[in-house]
């Protein structure tokens, strides 16, 4: 559905605009009397104008029912209609839950057979619970957290990222009770490490995870989630007692080609920032092996740097590589305050 045109296929906002052309009160206006053919022109026009945004809810929710069944490409017309429809007004998701499409979404979202479907339906429910504790809350009722099994029942990379984008819209900003469940339940800094030590994790993945990580390790350390973790320092201390997986990082600094010390800072930045914060909570954990690798790495950077600078490189990209070594820097000199994103 075109936002700009209502479904009834009028554009009236030309319409509008045309109107007020012509009667825009600089002179007398000649009203007539309607005639019934034009009386009943107008009672039609109204009607298709008068667009009930949770009856189409409604409707969409009976498609949904018969999702494993249904024709992909009516599925994804249906679930992106549903996504032009939350961004009308937020209240269309709560609306969506009472009329029980929301849990129908969550289905298609694990269990539909087409790819392409789960990836969408995972794209809408992310949008939805972003920020937004009230759907948090329905979404954990419905299995959310089931999410992190999904991470590896999916098969494709583009499928798996969406997990963990989903996911991490969830668990970022949720209520105490689910990220008690996380933590303790679920086990999900087990489930955190096994992405991060998987050789065939996509890069946009680990961006994601690493992300997630960061703002978990924030949160725990300026003691916004402390109500929740029985060990105040339990992220922390999960990372720093786990060589293997704090090798992983420093290793995945690294780069095959020099043109993916571009296309890769961020997930770079994430993981030294990471980095930062672990180091700067235990300075002991920054073992020979590490600080030799991390000058190594800002080495690197420097060579880059000068050949870049040297042969007229683009400033903005220069600018950027040349942030990844003063964040670096700061590791090495245990300088800065990693509870901020540089």
């Amino acid at each position: 559905m075109n936002k700009k045109t209502h479904p009834s296929g009028i554009d009236w906002q030309g319409l509008f605009k045309w109107s007020a052309q012509y009667t825009d009160g600089t002179k007398p206006t000649e009203v007539n009397p309607l005639t019934e053919e034009d009386r009943k022109w107008l009672e039609k026009v109204i009607a298709e104008y008068t667009f009930d945004e949770a009856d189409r809810m409604g409707e969409i929710t009976k498609v949904l029912c018969d999702h494993m069944e249904m024709d992909k490409g009516k599925l994804l017309e249906a679930i992106d209609e549903l996504h032009e429809l939350i961004d009308i007004h937020p209240r269309n998701g709560l609306n969506l839950v009472k009329c029980g499409g929301f849990k129908l979404l969550m289905d298609a979202m694990f269990n539909n057979p087409h790819e392409a479907v789960r990836r969408m339906a995972m794209q809408l429910f992310s949008s939805w619970v972003q920020n937004n504790v009230e759907m948090q809350e329905v979404a954990h009722k419905y299995g959310g957290l089931n999410m992190m099994h999904q991470y590896i029942k999916e098969e494709s990379a583009k499928n798996k990222e969406q997990v963990i984008g989903a996911f991490s819209s969830l668990i970022r900003t949720s209520l105490a009770h689910i990220k008690y469940e996380f933590f303790s339940e679920m086990k999900g800094l087990d489930w955190l490490r096994q992405i991060i030590l998987d050789k065939n994790a996509s890069k946009r993945a680990l961006k994601k995870v690493y992300f997630l990580l960061y703002d978990l390790i924030v949160k725990e350390t300026d003691k916004s989630i402390d109500t929740v973790l029985y060990n105040e320092n339990l992220i922390k201390d999960y990372i720093v007692k786990d060589k293997k997986m704090l090798k992983r990082m420093v290793n995945s600094l690294s780069y095959d080609e020099e043109e993916d010390l571009f296309s890769d800072h961020v997930l770079r930045e994430f993981i030294l920032n990471c980095l930062g914060a672990i180091f700067q909570y235990k300075d002991k954990a920054m073992t020979k092996e590490f600080k030799q690798l991390l000058e190594h790495k800002g080495n690197q950077i420097d060579e880059v740097v000068t050949s870049m600078s040297e042969h007229g490189g683009d400033e903005d990209t220069i600018s950027l590589i040349s942030k990844e070594n003063e964040i670096i820097s700061d590791i090495l000199g245990q300088k800065g305050d990693f509870l901020m994103i540089h």
